[in-house]
């Protein structure tokens, strides 16, 4: 009765997930029920289930799609009484390339950020086609044109930029900021504002020590939601359900956030 991608991100040879519900209309209990996923014609996963009398439940597939672009799938069920009923369609798009707009603050040095991005890098997943502007030229552009929009170190955001850019990511956009120096906080602050967001108070930095022995760093990872999204993928399980070992970089400088009371969550 229904089926849905699990996984935030989608990529060519990565697993994906699906979630498939199936409904029982019958008077009696369904046990071991065969649930198929076929992607492009081919059968790629296989899962079973019980499903009581006229109730519904789900399971979890996983594949990992060998294409790009618009893939044709389908859920079915093992043949029964009722034919009509035993598939469901569905349709996966896996992008060929991803359209980044990077947008260069005043003297920011934006060069791992432009390995990270290189197609060379990213080919079996994805190329992401990278285009650099510096931040003068931010007001002028069609941020709908792009799959996200990264702001490195950008200093200053005018009234304009700012509902341009909350339309954009009520539209589905993505944008992913880095601070830099010299940043007008209050500019960032009326962005938040402007998307339920909390605001940020200022910087903490870690002043000098005689002793270079000591540890500067302005703060650890306390907790870590290994399991968000952003993550999928990233962290092997551990035997007996044990958490992974996280590294701990140290932090010279972090921007003091406070979380507000909209839809955002800390990883």
């Amino acid at each position: 009765s229904d089926v849905r991608v699990v996984s935030q991100i989608v990529t060519e040879d990565q697993p994906v997930r699906f979630e498939a519900v199936i409904t029982n209309h019958g008077a009696e209990d369904l046990q071991g029920l065969v649930v198929s996923l076929i992607l492009e014609g081919e059968r790629v996963a296989q899962a079973t289930l019980d499903v009581a009398a006229d109730a519904q439940a789900s399971t979890l597939l996983t594949a990992s799609p060998r294409g790009s672009g618009w893939l044709s799938g389908r859920i079915e069920l093992e043949e029964n009484a009722y034919l009509f009923d035993n598939a469901r369609a569905f349709a996966l798009n896996i992008p060929e390339q991803r359209n980044v707009l990077l947008v260069e603050g005043v003297g920011a040095d934006t060069r791992y950020l432009q390995i990270a991005l290189s197609s060379d890098l990213s080919e079996r997943s994805g190329r992401f086609m990278t285009e650099r502007i510096e931040e003068n030229a931010l007001a002028s552009i069609t941020l709908g044109a792009y799959d996200a929009v990264i702001l490195a170190g950008v200093q200053t955001l005018s009234t304009g930029e700012q509902a341009a850019i909350e339309q954009y990511l009520q539209g589905g956009g993505g944008v992913l900021f880095f601070a830099g120096d010299d940043v007008q906080w209050d500019e960032y602050n009326a962005l938040l504002g402007r998307l339920g967001g909390g605001h940020i108070e200022g910087i903490s930095e870690a002043r000098p020590d005689s002793d270079p022995s000591r540890n500067l760093s302005v703060g650890v990872f306390d907790r870590v939601d290994t399991d968000h999204p952003l993550f999928e993928g990233m962290f092997e399980s551990m035997p007996g359900g044990e958490r992974p070992t996280l590294e701990q970089p140290m932090l010279l400088r972090s921007i003091d956030y406070v979380a507000g009371s909209g839809n955002e969550q800390s990883i």
